[in-house]
């Protein structure tokens, strides 16, 4: 509350410097309670927001690979099955 306040009397001289030391405080203040990270502006907000893109990419990620594996797996024994049925028996024993 006490750094929303700071913020609305500080916008129009709000410098880079300034938002960084704003959410330092606001991160620190009081040490008991939990990080908001309903703050769109915050750096902890980014911060999380940008793992949670990676942790979806990588997510992504791995399940393109399984299912590329899976259908290559796939189309391997289906192709063993057929060309194992084209042979005559003879061949095989």
């Amino acid at each position: 509350m006490r750094a929303t306040y700071a913020r609305e009397w500080t916008a129009a001289s709000d410098s880079p410097e300034e938002r960084l030391l704003d959410d330092a405080i606001d991160d620190t203040f009081p040490a008991s309670d939990p990080v908001a990270l309903n703050q769109p502006g915050s750096v902890v907000y980014a911060r999380y927001a940008a793992r949670e893109r990676e942790a979806r990419r990588s997510r992504r990620r791995l399940a393109d690979r399984t299912a590329a594996l899976l259908l290559i797996g796939a189309a391997v024994a289906a192709t063993l099955l057929v060309v194992r049925r084209k042979r005559p028996r003879d061949e095989l024993q």
